[in-house]
């Protein structure tokens, strides 16, 4: 439930709750926390918690490549045992991104989802 939403030129400000607050400005949104299920939550999401980054549209790509690779192979690409393991394989998703060699998946399908797979 939004409880404020001050608009200040192209400048949105939504306090979501006393715990969360973002701003949106130019398409763009700038967030104190990451929100989103842990497994799907691009890097610049990850980036912009404290209010150190933004991110648009690109964070739903991202999610996108996640979904392909988990319908293909069975699990997500950057799942760990812990939140905080998934946090570090996805911000260094460059390393971290391995297709399984037991499970036979195209050269085009692997182009596809690490096209959805990278930085904005």
């Amino acid at each position: 439930m939004v409880e404020n939403n001050d608009e200040i030129g192209t400048l949105t400000h939504l306090v979501i709750n006393s715990n969360h607050e973002c701003w949106f400005q130019d398409g763009l949104v700038r967030s104190d926390t990451a929100v989103g299920t842990p497994d799907y939550i691009s890097p610049e999401v990850l980036k912009s918690q404290g209010g150190e980054g933004v991110y648009g549209r690109e964070c739903d790509w991202w999610s996108v490549g996640v979904f392909l690779y988990e319908m293909l192979v069975g699990d997500t690409p950057f799942y760990a045992d812990s939140l905080v393991g998934t946090y570090g394989k996805i911000m260094d998703h460059k390393n971290s991104l391995k297709f399984p060699e037991d499970i036979e998946i195209s050269a085009e399908a692997k182009s596809l989802i690490c096209g959805f797979l990278t930085d904005r």
